[in-house]
């Protein structure tokens, strides 16, 4: 058991919010890494559904007496945006829906996209790995994740063949995969029903990218051990959060949390080694040097 009243802060070391003292949060990190994978998915999945549950409730209380039709388009508007409102619309998912308990009942997440997404690339050959807020939440601390990131190895000749297994359940565009394989960049496959999207990264070309599909890890999410999905290593989640953060001029405080969580809760299973080796190699030296201070690491 920890022992608070003794604890001493390292120098430089930042707590995951404001409000959070050091003390507690040494029991928090120690919760984090008891947990079986199980259990921190539950934890994930109830967090993520209770977003969407709020945002619903708001919707009602905006849009009192709405059709379901109203009440998509307008889901539809504040979780992924404007652009995607006529596009999700033209199909009406939840025209045979009534009340808030029924949209409830189809509500998901991004783990439970993550698994089904995990199974078609699979059974199509296509190697995968799941990064973004779901590997560092699985990770890391756990939170509520928006939407799952994928970087996915997709060959030319496999184009069509996705495609046409996802079209029907998902809205997916040829057009936008074929630019996105072409292009090393990316496209958007969202779930028809539950609104669930998935960005689909593809895979670079440059040795980095190589390299964490390699040391990608199976990660079961079950306790019958039925559910499983590739996801980021713990040291190469920490790399990529640190170059999202400075390609986004490093103002973006969730991802510098993010980073900070699984620091904290892989501590001990870190290859330190490997992180300041690709931390050079990535220009990332000076990012990676106030991350370990930040999360206590730094003697590391």
């Amino acid at each position: 058991m920890l022992q608070t009243s003794s604890a001493k802060i390292p120098v430089g070391y930042i707590t995951q919010a404001s409000d959070t003292s050091f003390e507690i949060e040494r029991i928090l990190v120690e919760r984090w890494q008891q947990m079986l994978p199980h259990q921190k998915t539950k934890l994930i999945k109830k967090s993520t559904v209770g977003c969407w549950k709020l945002c619903l409730i708001g919707i009602l209380h905006d849009l009192p007496g709405a059709t379901t039709q109203a009440i998509r388009r307008e889901f539809i508007r504040r979780k992924l945006g404007d652009n995607w409102i006529e596009v999700l619309c033209n199909q009406d998912n939840w025209e045979n829906l009534v009340g808030i308990e029924a949209i409830e009942t189809i509500m998901e997440d991004a783990l439970w996209l993550a698994v089904k997404l995990g199974r078609i690339l699979e059974e199509l050959g296509i190697p995968y790995l799941v990064g973004g807020s779901v590997a560092s939440s699985l990770l890391g601390e756990p939170r509520a994740t928006l939407d799952l990131d994928l970087v996915v190895d997709v060959q030319a000749s496999q184009i069509e063949l996705l495609v046409d297994t996802l079209t029907g359940e998902f809205y997916i565009s040829i057009d936008a995969v074929r630019d996105a394989v072409e292009r090393k960049a990316l496209f958007n496959a969202i779930h028809l029903e539950t609104t669930e999207k998935a960005d689909f990264f593809i895979l670079g070309n440059d040795e980095f990218s190589r390299e964490k599909l390699r040391r990608r890890q199976l990660y079961t999410l079950s306790h019958q051990g039925n559910s499983s999905i590739y996801i980021y290593s713990a040291e190469d989640i920490i790399l990529q959060k640190l170059r999202w953060y400075r390609m986004g001029m490093g103002i973006s405080d969730r991802q510098w949390r993010d980073t900070l969580g699984v620091l904290k809760v892989q501590a001990s299973k870190l290859d330190f080694e490997y992180l300041q080796q690709w931390g050079s190699n990535l220009g990332l030296d000076d990012l990676l040097e106030r991350a370990l201070l930040q999360a206590g690491l730094e003697n590391r």
